[in-house]
């Protein structure tokens, strides 16, 4: 669809010029409100971490810290719930149903996300995201621990909507927003590395932990340690500073 309905933009003289000419070009991209990512180095890290230790510059320290507790147990959650539901007898179209209204409803909260943030603001925003996770998670425990077929099915119907639909969308948004409100004039390219470096390690760690924990105690307590750091990361932006509060 993409190849047929997207028409291929025909090249302009003064375009081609801009691109050709060095120090137009060098001015043309400084004119534009574009932020380049950056591959992080280690003092880069070194910089948020120190920045924790100080209460006028923590709000970066904690931001991430709550960021990568949320991706950890994200991936922690998301490695064994397949498996959870297919041992729980419930079958591959099944878990699609409940993929697909967890995507519907997350569709659906996007859609009215900005108006609660405004109403509510960023942080209570994020928090209350972080809280229903965490609720979410451990109702699948509890139904990991005590139920099959169909009765986890309706439990999966209702818990997976509001981890991944609602509470996803509060949080996804809220802490992108909180990041950019956080990057400052320098350094933006190296923090947002940071940030994608925070995300893609929490989010593998979580996943081989989620392995380990499931093969030897089960899934139910994969979930329960999924939640409890949605717990940590929700203690974490409760004490976040208004500063995050302001419009990017």
């Amino acid at each position: 669809m993409s190849v047929q309905m997207i028409k291929e933009p025909v090249a302009v003289f003064e375009r081609s010029m801009i691109v050709m000419v060095s120090q137009s070009f060098y001015h043309f991209i400084l004119a534009l409100p574009l932020l380049f990512l950056k591959i992080p180095k280690l003092m880069d890290f070194r910089r948020i971490i120190r920045s924790g230790k100080f209460g006028l510059t923590r709000e970066p320290a904690l931001i991430y810290t709550s960021i990568g507790a949320f991706y950890f147990a994200s991936g922690a959650f998301n490695t064994s719930l397949v498996p959870s539901l297919n041992s729980a007898g419930i079958t591959n179209s099944q878990v699609f149903l409940v993929f697909l209204v967890g995507m519907i409803v997350q569709t659906v909260a996007f859609n009215y996300l900005g108006r609660r943030i405004q109403d509510r603001g960023i942080r209570h925003t994020a928090v209350q995201g972080l809280v229903l996770r965490a609720i979410s998670y451990g109702g699948f425990a509890i139904a990991a621990f005590s139920l099959i077929g169909i009765p986890y099915l309706a439990l999966a119907l209702v818990f997976y909507p509001l981890g991944a639909g609602i509470a996803y969308a509060y949080y996804y948004a809220a802490s992108n927003v909180m990041v950019f409100n956080t990057l400052g004039r320098s350094n933006q390219g190296a923090a947002l590395g940071v940030y994608s470096a925070v995300v893609g390690l929490t989010t593998m760690i979580g996943s081989f932990i989620s392995g380990f924990i499931s093969f030897y105690v089960g899934y139910y307590a994969t979930f329960i340690a999924a939640a409890l750091w949605l717990a940590l990361g929700a203690s974490l932006s409760s004490i976040i500073g208004e500063e995050v509060e302001a419009t990017p």
